[in-house]
């Protein structure tokens, strides 16, 4: 419990840190964080250290290996995790009102996926978890689980003004990623309930960041492309300039 406890305070200080160091452009006036949409995620996550009692852990695991049964098995969970990503983008192509533009969207998505890998990696070095089914200790909390809802999350917030079911059809997607990497025997309820907590926790940070701000209407960015050649040695170098 140590150890998860660790964790829980990491990714609180994280957050917590994240907006602390939102800058803002006098040309371009962001909107005040909003601290309550941090209230679900960081109760998910303690929810989750708390499902690590074991008579917890082993009672829930043991009836979701009674209701799939013990020789389930699927590999469904690596893809449905990015499904909620790829509809934020067939939206767009679509034509469905979006909040952010296609670069604001394409750099929210990178670096909170990056984050979310991140922020799990440092969760299961420091917890030394061990899986439901033995094969590794690294069990908490669940990456799969964590990108899943880090995704809905960006679906939802980029689209619920515009039409909610299609935003809120994401978290169908990350749940089912949820149970079947318990069916799998791959989670224990713990580890995917707090991933969830992780991956809406980091979703909602960054969109409300929005890192590069691409959306600052008042700037004109230009972008410079460069060769570079010296000896033996070739690349590219890049210019990023805001006017």
């Amino acid at each position: 419990m140590k150890n998860i406890t660790f964790i829980l305070l990491l990714v609180l200080t994280s957050a917590i840190y994240a907006q602390d160091t939102i800058k803002t452009s006098p040309n371009h006036v962001k909107e005040k964080p909003n601290l309550k949409q941090l209230i679900l995620p960081t109760t998910l996550i303690a929810a989750g250290g708390i499902l690590k009692i074991n008579y917890l852990q082993n009672n829930i695991q043991q009836g979701i290996r009674n209701a799939f049964g013990h020789d389930f098995h699927t590999t469904a969970d690596n893809y449905l995790q990015f499904v909620p990503l790829a509809q934020i983008f067939a939206a767009k192509a679509i034509g469905l009102k979006s909040k952010h533009n296609y670069k604001q969207i394409i750099t929210n998505s990178i670096i909170s996926n990056l984050t979310v890998g991140g922020v799990v990696f440092l969760g299961k070095t420091a917890a030394h978890d061990w899986r439901p089914d033995g094969s590794a200790n690294n069990s908490f909390p669940s990456g799969h689980t964590a990108t899943a809802f880090n995704n809905a999350t960006l679906l939802f917030l980029e689209y619920k003004d515009s039409n909610i079911w299609y935003a809120s059809s994401g978290y169908l997607f990350a749940t089912s990623t949820a149970i079947l990497r318990m069916a799998n025997n791959k989670h224990w309820s713990g580890d995917v309930v707090a991933g969830a907590g992780v991956g809406i926790a980091i979703a909602t940070i960054i969109n409300h960041w929005n890192p590069f701000n691409f959306d600052n209407k008042n700037k004109d960015l230009s972008l410079i492309s460069y060769p570079i050649i010296n000896n033996k040695n070739y690349g590219l170098g890049l210019i990023y300039q805001i006017k």
